[in-house]
C-alpha cells in the first residue's frame, strides 16, 4: 500500500487544497442556513407584533377600565381577504385581565391557542412573550401582547401564525 508521504508533492497539495475547500464550503453553508433561519424567525415575529398592535388599536375599554367582550369588535378579529393572502394562517385571541378568553378569530380551531400560563403572566405584567406551540399537528408561533389602553394592563392579545410555510422551506433546503 502506498503511504501519503510517498505521494508526489503536487498530489498531496491538491488533496489538502480539496479538503480545505470542502471544509470551507461546508462551514459557509451551515452559517448561511443559520442566518436565513434567524431572518425568517424575525420576520414571523415582526408580523405577529404588527397584527397585535393593529388589534390593540381597535380595542376600547369603555368607562369601567376593564376588557369586556363588547369592547372587542367582532370585525377586528377577522382577517381581511387581502391580509389572508399576504399572511396566511394568522390566529387572534383576546383575553381579559384574568387570562380568560373573551374573543377569538373565526379561523382559530375551537377558539383556543394553547399558550402557557407563563406567557400570559408575562403579558399581564406588561411585557411581550413568544413561544412555539403545536396546534393540530403543526407548529404555530405565538405572541402574547399586553393591552394597556389607558394605563394598567387590562388584557392580553394572543396572536399566532402557522409555521407550515417556514417548515416547508426548511425541508426543501
Amino acid at each position: 500500500m502506498l503511504s501519503v508521504s510517498r505521494l508526489p508533492i503536487r498530489l498531496r497539495m491538491a488533496l489538502w487544497f480539496g479538503a480545505l475547500l470542502l471544509a470551507l464550503v461546508g462551514a459557509t453553508g451551515v452559517f448561511l442556513l443559520s442566518a436565513i433561519d434567524d431572518v425568517v424567525q424575525e420576520q414571523v415575529d415582526a408580523a405577529l407584533r404588527l397584527r397585535a398592535s393593529r388589534v390593540e388599536r381597535e380595542i376600547t375599554t369603555g368607562d369601567d377600565d376593564r376588557l369586556d367582550p363588547q369592547d372587542v369588535q367582532a370585525g377586528l378579529l377577522e382577517l381581511a381577504p387581502l391580509e389572508e393572502l399576504a399572511a396566511p394562517g394568522i390566529y387572534v385571541q383576546v383575553r381579559d385581565g384574568t387570562g380568560l378568553v373573551i374573543a377569538a378569530s373565526a379561523n382559530l380551531p375551537r377558539g383556543q391557542l394553547p399558550v402557557t400560563e407563563q406567557l400570559i403572566d408575562v403579558a399581564l405584567g406588561g411585557g411581550e412573550g413568544f413561544e412555539t406551540v403545536p396546534v393540530g399537528g403543526e407548529a404555530v408561533r405565538v405572541l402574547a401582547w399586553p393591552v394597556d389602553a389607558t394605563g394598567p394592563v387590562v388584557g392580553v392579545i394572543v396572536v399566532g401564525q402557522s409555521l407550515q410555510l417556514v417548515e416547508a422551506t426548511r425541508a426543501g433546503v
